[in-house]
């Protein structure tokens, strides 16, 4: 083994991968960063062979794996009381992820984290990471523009991938459908929620969920783009929540097309401090019930043509 000692910042590219569990660190080794990036596997062929939590690297602060070096994620062995500020994984092809895939769901333990990203295919390993039972994560976001990408997670049960208290959640693209998925700690009060699905598949999975089936609790500020609007009635708040701002974009009649038919006054939202309607999400407003008590500071309509407003337009004077 190498001798290195103390180590804040570690980078390893393509063949020098390999050398990773030749390396010997402090026992209280604290690393600021780690990155391995490897888009060939004989740049990471002799550590697939080690076994599981061999490579020890201590208290870890940034994790950043990219393609086939996320295979490696199972060999490293982080010291119990490491708390990650940003774990984040980047994965392009199948064969980025395959050695992990046949893993047991929460069987890699990364602790405490404050920012996890997942990128295209390593959406698909979120199932398999095991966080902190008393974490509190500053933000989560998950980014996956085809169904491969979420695949293996979409067949998990309901609230079954475990976050804890999260501060800022961003799925876009196939990612959305993950949402019934995810399991938030019963008093997390989330800053940030922003869902965006380009195309209808994208929240295929839960148009069919029943309405206010999906419990949010506290949300202080809530962004649906597109397609993502229609699952509005199909979130549940906290009944004492008050949401600071409330943003509604939808270009094409599609996007609201699921709550059209709904009742008026149907989607509870309670207080409102802040409401942004923009293009075809402004016939929603009929839709929408707010707490009698309920103070908007701002309210803005935005549409750029008439045929964005032409349901609303047949509402009696005074009806909203």
């Amino acid at each position: 083994s190498i001798w290195l000692g103390k180590v804040k910042n570690m980078k390893l590219e393509y063949f020098a991968i390999n050398i990773l569990p030749l390396l010997k660190l402090h026992e209280d080794n604290v690393m600021e960063e780690l990155k391995l990036d490897a888009d060939a596997e004989n740049y990471i062929c002799s550590i697939l062979r080690a076994k599981d939590n061999s490579i020890w690297l201590g208290k870890m602060k940034n994790i950043r794996l990219k393609r086939l070096a996320i295979n490696l994620l199972p060999k490293l062995r982080l010291h119990e009381d490491s708390e990650i500020e940003e774990f984040y994984l980047y994965a392009e092809s199948g064969g980025d992820v395959s050695g992990i895939l046949g893993a047991g769901n929460s069987s890699i333990w990364l602790g405490k984290v404050k920012n996890l990203r997942l990128n295209k295919r390593a959406v698909n390993l979120l199932s398999k990471l095991k966080l902190h039972e008393d974490n509190v994560m500053e933000k989560f976001e998950l980014y996956a523009m085809k169904e491969e990408y979420v695949s293996s997670i979409l067949g998990a049960g309901n609230r079954s991938i475990w976050l804890g208290r999260v501060k800022s959640l961003r799925l876009e693209g196939h990612a959305a459908n993950l949402l019934p998925k995810l399991k938030l700690h019963e008093d997390s009060e989330i800053e940030e929620l922003y869902l965006c699905a380009w195309g209808r598949e994208y929240v295929s999975e839960i148009l069919g969920a029943g309405d206010r089936s999906i419990w949010l609790g506290r949300v202080k500020s809530l962004r649906l783009d597109s397609y993502a609007i229609n699952l509005l009635p199909k979130l549940r708040l906290h009944e004492d929540n008050v949401m600071e701002w409330l943003y509604l974009d939808a270009w094409e009649r599609e996007h609201i097309s699921e709550i059209l038919v709904k009742k008026d006054n149907s989607i509870w939202l309670r207080k409102v401090k802040s409401l942004t309607l923009k293009g075809h999400a402004v016939n929603l407003l009929p839709k929408l019930r707010l707490h009698e008590d309920s103070e908007i500071e701002k309210f803005y309509l935005d549409t750029e043509s008439g045929g964005d407003v032409s349901f609303i337009l047949w509402a009696k004077d005074s009806s909203i």
